[in-house]
């Protein structure tokens, strides 16, 4: 997992080749407002996700996982709580879909949290499971969020 605000974005491109334009991308459709809905960036192998939400309380929300895609999460307004843990540390609880990319878990010890803000994202890879969305501090407030998908 990587932890940071898009000023410092350049910082993080050598860790895989797509993130150049993914941050590229996240720039611009920050700029221009973004619909909700699906971008094609470069077909399956990078595409983004734009996304319009209020944030959920932890009851019922599980872990998630992948395995074909890196996520790059970008909060574009508004503020999320995020829980994070490695996945040797947790229990998967619905397989694993290719169809969807995604397995759900529970953790089996503490996670790391942390609030994301305009301006911050978060690079999750396959052992990154994660909890986005969550309410900062136990109020609803409404987000607009970029996930940037990137193949492995």
């Amino acid at each position: 997992m990587i932890i940071g605000n898009i000023k410092n974005a350049e910082r993080y491109f050598p860790v895989h080749g797509g993130l150049a334009r993914g941050f590229a991308f996240l720039r611009r459709a920050a700029e221009e407002g973004l619909a909700p809905g699906k971008y094609e960036i470069d077909g399956e192998v990078l595409y983004a996700s734009a996304q319009e939400y209020e944030t959920f309380p932890e009851e019922g929300r599980v872990f998630e996982g992948h395995k074909k895609y890196i996520d790059l999460q970008f909060i574009v307004s508004g503020r999320e709580r995020m829980e994070i843990v490695d996945i040797a540390r947790a229990e998967e609880i619905t397989p694993y879909d290719g169809t969807v990319d995604a397995a759900f878990f529970a953790p089996k010890e503490t996670a790391w949290s942390g609030i994301l803000e305009a301006g911050d994202f978060a690079i999750l890879f396959p052992e990154d499971l994660h909890r986005p969305g969550l309410r900062a501090d136990g109020t609803a407030e409404a987000v607009k969020k970029i996930v940037v998908k990137l193949a492995v």
